[in-house]
């Protein structure tokens, strides 16, 4: 069977962890400091001299880079310049959990991002850092492709958007399919529906855009600082009707939704999104039981859709009864 006794080296290791983790919570006096090694590690903890022992270690810490006071008046030691994380509640752990369950590689500077959380996890005392690290709610964060082969490139759009100067993009779309060199005045990096889209000015086509991080093959960042603008997109009115089925939960992922209820069941939303595209998309996922009404643009796309659709699917069979209630409105 395996000795899990620590080693004199270990001993001292963990003892100034412990004592680091506290002193990140706010002051401490010595006695709390010997207080909470020795809650952790076993009244052993510190051997027969612990006020020595301490000393030792504030010492080594001291050495390592970490700018350990002593407050005379007080009789308590501190990190100077930082006040410490404080004591979390216990809602505020939770929350902390969410964010380590949900980080993974696959996010946009996910090295650092890992570093960081699991930094602060180890900062907490036990009670906490079990709270932090149990099972529960994950947001469904995951980039695809992976961001850590594009990591050259976040970079760059990440000094842009830092600096406020424009950038110069070799960008392939996927309707053109060659690439193009583009100028354009960044505005933010957003994570969305699993791609990292680059939200920016295309000054030369006059319009706010959205580029996918993993079709840019080349980013640098011009001298020229980019005009302060006010909002990334221009919000666009949508209106479309939503059948008695859709109507009994509303729709969802629209801002400023208003429902107006028919005296049919259905109802008329009005609502706003900032790119057709991606309402196009969210309205095409309601399949039959939408219609667009405004704008105008909008609808015709979808009737495209719709023409090239039944085109595809002439004469394929409906579906039989039970298999209709796999593809009901969520």
């Amino acid at each position: 069977m395996r000795d899990t006794t620590p080693t004199p080296r270990r001993r001292v290791t963990l003892r100034a962890l412990t004592i680091l983790r506290t002193l990140l919570e706010g002051p401490a006096s010595a006695v709390a400091l010997i207080a909470a090694a020795e809650g952790e590690l076993g009244s052993e903890a510190f051997g027969e001299s612990p006020l020595f022992a301490l000393r030792r270690d504030l010492q080594a810490l001291r050495a390592a880079g970490f700018a350990v006071g002593y407050d005379r008046a007080r009789g308590s030691y501190a990190l100077a310049g930082q006040g410490g994380l404080g004591r979390l509640a216990d809602d505020q752990a939770a929350a902390l959990g969410i964010l380590v369950r949900s980080a993974n590689e696959t996010l946009p500077f996910s090295g650092p991002l890992c570093a960081c959380l699991a930094a602060v996890v180890a900062a907490l005392p036990p009670d906490l850092r079990q709270r932090v690290q149990r099972p529960g709610l994950r947001f469904d964060l995951r980039a695809d492709p992976p961001m850590g082969q594009h990591h050259a490139v976040l970079e760059t759009l990440d000094r842009a958007l830092a600096s406020r100067h424009c950038l110069r993009l070799v960008y392939r779309s996927a309707s053109r399919g060659v690439a193009t060199r583009r100028t354009v005045e960044p505005l933010d990096l957003v994570l969305r529906d699993r791609h990292v889209y680059l939200e920016a000015f295309d000054g030369e086509a006059g319009h706010f855009r959205q580029f996918r991080v993993d079709r840019i093959a080349e980013a640098s960042v011009l001298p020229r600082v980019a005009p302060q603008r006010t909002s990334a997109r221009p919000a666009i009115r949508l209106r479309f009707r939503i059948s008695p089925r859709l109507a009994r939960h509303g729709p969802s992922g629209f801002d400023r939704a208003q429902v107006t209820p028919l005296p049919d069941g259905s109802a008329l939303v009005t609502a706003e999104t900032t790119s057709l595209f991606w309402a196009a998309r969210a309205l095409l996922s309601y399949g039959e039981h939408v219609e667009v009404l405004d704008p105008p643009g909008l609808r015709r796309e979808l009737g495209r859709i719709a023409q090239v659709l039944a085109t595809r699917y002439r004469g394929a069979a409906g579906l039989v009864a039970e298999e209709r209630t796999r593809y009901d409105v969520p």
